[in-house]
This record gives C-alpha cells, structure tokens and sequence, in this order.
C-alpha cells in the first residue's frame, strides 16, 4: 500500500494563492490509470472554480465603510448584498459577514443615502425591506429591490425629523418576504454621524 498527494493551486483575486491538498490511500492492485488529458481538463475546472470564487469574494466582501466615531464625526456605512453569497430564504438576512463587516456602531445617526441595485432581487413576489433599529427603518417593505437603478432611503438629511439613530450597537438587515429570493446584488450606502 502506498499513498499518493495531490496539490492544486491557483492564485485568487489579485494577491492569493489556494492549494488544495489531497491524500488518497492505494494498494498495489488498486492504483488508478488516468490519462494526462484527465489530469489537465480536472486542473483546469479546479483553477476555474477558485479563479469564480475569488471573483466572489473582491465583489462581495470588502467593507468600504469609513465609520464615525468621537474624533471623526461624520463617516459613510457601506453594505452589500449579493444573493450568491447571502441567499434569499424568506426571513431576515444579516448583511454583516463574520470579521468582514462589524455591526453598525451604537448612537450613530443616519443622515441620508441611498440603494443602488446592480441585479434585481427576483421573483416579483418577493418583497423586501432594510433596516437597522427596525427592520423596515432604512427602506420601506415593498418591491423597490426588485427593480434595477438608484433608490433613496427613508433619512433625507432632515436629522430634526428624518433620521434614524441607532440605540445600541445592530447589525444590517435585509428583511424578505412574500417568496424567497432566487437572485439579487445592491449595495446600500449611508451618510452617517456619531451622536452622543
């Protein structure tokens, strides 16, 4: 008996190199004939599945927020949705990704913003709504997500009147309902302060 390993890598993204590694135990008798247009046309599948998966991950998991805090007032919370990544099961879905994104810091104010939707959320029984004190308290339950272009949210920079602020530290939500989601990527981008 005797074992062989196998080691594949590829690089991902810009910067990464991921090697799989595999052992496989053989006896004598049972030591496989693969010919090398096997071998080529598997490694290639392999680079191709972590080059998709690297492209994955620089669209989806970058936190491109600049959040606010006592020495720096003002600051922007960036969140990103994408349906390959996050599903779409009826429910509430959390926009924050492990050590990726943090929650949305406690006595912030939100101002103003918007939602820009690259990929409609489909199908178009599907509604949905964002929110952070609330799950409706950025963008209002409806169908808007399943339309492509630019959205508002609810604060309108009328902080007297039209804002939201945060009571405790929340993560971002995206609340759907009516049909779970089959597709879908928008980026929701907030105009923020710190508050007291």
């Amino acid at each position: 008996m005797f074992k062989k390993f196998s080691k594949v890598c590829a690089v991902v993204g810009l910067s990464y190199l991921v090697c799989l590694g595999v052992y496989t135990l053989y006896t004598m008798e049972e030591v496989p004939s693969v010919s090398s247009d096997a071998n080529a046309a598997a490694l290639t599948g392999t680079v191709a599945r972590l080059e998709a998966a690297g492209a994955g991950w620089s669209k989806s998991f970058q936190d491109q927020s600049d959040y606010p805090h006592a020495g720096k007032r003002r600051g922007t919370i960036v969140r990103v949705y994408d349906f390959s990544r996050d599903g779409g099961a009826v429910g509430t879905i959390s926009l924050e990704k492990g050590k990726v994104f943090k929650k949305v810091p406690d006595n912030v104010i939100v101002l103003g913003g918007y939602v820009e939707v690259m990929e409609a959320i489909s199908p178009a029984t599907s509604t949905n709504s964002l929110g952070l004190n609330t799950s409706a308290d950025i963008l209002a339950v409806g169908t808007g997500l399943n339309s492509t272009g630019i959205l508002n949210v609810i604060p309108t920079y009328d902080p007297a009147t039209n804002s939201v602020k945060l009571t405790n530290s929340f993560p971002f939500n995206l609340t759907v309902s009516g049909s779970a989601a089959t597709a879908g990527y928008f980026m929701v981008v907030l105009d923020v302060a710190q508050g007291q």
